[in-house]
């Protein structure tokens, strides 16, 4: 809560230092190996050599990266057949990505083959104390809060996140962050 506060009221500020991907991701997959163990679920990571490290907060990107797995994880059955692919690309973003048409971007994507969120959700998931109702419980896991914080960690970054799901056929979550760090350089 207080963390979204901050976030909301402008106060959250980022230390910025290059933080070399592959060291974060592999730091991000130990944060959350008990839990795909639990679950028995197999997850495949995909890191190209030779990323340029990325300026950015690294502590507050490892918030970000162990959210969107841990909720892979939780979308995932826990009967062995759960599959989490964790990748990274680095690449000049595509046309409609205007806000830093021309950085460089690295883009994280977390794909899971979990329930997956229905269309009407997919834009209210990152609003705060939002629940999917296509949970599989009662009473829903979480506070609604973890996408929220999520989001304006990106935005903080001057990075885009988005969804691609359809219910029954998991999730794909992409973080676009720009290798550069201020907003006179990505506009």
């Amino acid at each position: 809560m207080l963390d979204l506060e901050k976030f909301e009221s402008g106060q959250a500020t980022l230390e910025r230092t290059p933080v070399p991907v592959a060291d974060l991701l592999n730091e991000a997959v130990d944060a959350v190996g008990q839990l795909l163990r639990d679950k028995n679920i197999e997850l495949e990571i995909s890191v190209p050599p030779d990323l340029p490290a990325l300026p950015a907060d690294r502590d507050r990107l490892m918030q970000v990266l162990v959210n969107l797995l841990s909720n892979s994880i939780k979308a995932c059955r826990a009967d062995g057949s759960g599959r989490i692919s964790l990748a990274v690309t680095c690449a000049e973003p595509p046309l409609r990505a205007a806000p830093h048409s021309h950085a460089q971007v690295i883009t994280l994507i977390i794909a899971d083959n979990g329930k997956g969120i229905a269309l009407g959700d997919q834009h209210h998931i990152f609003e705060k104390f939002f629940q999917a109702r296509n949970q599989t419980t009662r009473k829903p896991e979480g506070t609604g809060l973890g996408l929220a914080i999520t989001k304006k960690i990106i935005d903080l970054h001057y990075g885009r996140l988005w969804v691609e799901s359809q219910p029954g056929q998991g999730a794909t979550f992409f973080v676009e962050l720009p290798l550069v760090s201020t907003p006179e350089l990505v506009s």
